[in-house]
């Protein structure tokens, strides 16, 4: 309820794809001209964490539907320099990051692992 008069509501119901609803309800909420202004502006992987020398772990599933692997840059988790990992896991859609049938999600686990083994080397003076 809240958007409409803002936004063609049976429009976005119609939107078949990505493009079609950023270009039906993103555009119009941030103000941009287009879905690649939308997606140069989103983008997790853009140059200010190119440029970002902060230990940093990026989970893909290789089941997304919004971000294929196709469109991970792999040369970024490549260089011994960028203290980035890649954790790629068969499933796990967009956001998805379950264990079997229980509800749990082990993304968060991985997650906390990392920042832990981050603060440990930090804490060492590596």
């Amino acid at each position: 309820a809240v958007l409409r008069g803002h936004l063609d509501v049976a429009a976005v119901r119609r939107a078949r794809s990505f493009n079609e609803f950023n270009a039906l309800v993103d555009l119009r909420m941030y103000g941009l001209a287009s879905v690649e202004e939308l997606w140069a502006k989103c983008n997790p992987l853009r140059g200010d964490f190119i440029d970002a020398n902060v230990p940093t772990m990026c989970i893909s599933a290789l089941d997304d539907p919004v971000i294929p692997e196709v469109m991970i840059p792999m040369e970024l988790f490549q260089h011994s320099w960028k203290p980035c990992v890649l954790l790629k896991s068969q499933h796990g859609g967009h956001c998805g990051f379950l264990e079997g049938w229980s509800g749990l999600r082990w993304d968060y686990r991985v997650s906390f692992a990392f920042l832990k083994l981050v603060a440990a080397r930090k804490c060492a003076g590596l």
